[in-house]
């Protein structure tokens, strides 16, 4: 995975730029951070809840966490592009999970920590309402 994200962050071209000024190493951290950064406002939202989860959630479950108003496919798509999720289709519904966990441990450090509780609540507060209007 470090190979990977080394190889995309210097594609990018800022990170020559970074490693010919700095005499720290590029760490696995610095550069998913750095990529992170450049996602939209709704996708990071959304990876960050389903960061704090930990585990697949049901789209539909994940969307509402992130108090996403409805499913546009494309706030996810940038995340599946970016090789930063993935989906599992159950036939009856989808899950998503975080691609890597390192990923999500990177991503969940550099989250405030007062901002984790509410994320917690929300996605669970979001399961319980959902598995209510379930069928059984």
């Amino acid at each position: 995975m470090f190979v990977y994200e080394l190889v995309a962050y210097l594609h990018g071209g800022e990170g020559l730029t970074d490693l010919s000024s700095s005499t720290d190493p590029v760490s696995l951290d610095y550069v998913v951070r750095r990529r992170l950064s450049r996602i939209p406002p709704q996708s990071a939202h959304l990876l960050e809840v389903l960061a704090v989860s930990g585990q697949p959630l049901l789209e539909v479950d994940a969307y509402a966490a992130a108090d996403l108003p409805h499913r546009d496919p494309g706030v996810l798509a940038v995340l599946r592009s970016a090789r930063l999720v993935r989906t599992r289709d159950s036939g009856e519904a989808t899950w998503v999970e975080v691609y890597h966990d390192r990923i999500r441990e990177t991503l969940v450090s550099a989250l405030d920590p007062s901002v984790q509780p509410a994320l917690r609540e929300d996605i669970a507060l979001t399961r319980r309402s959902v598995d209510l209007v379930r069928p059984v």
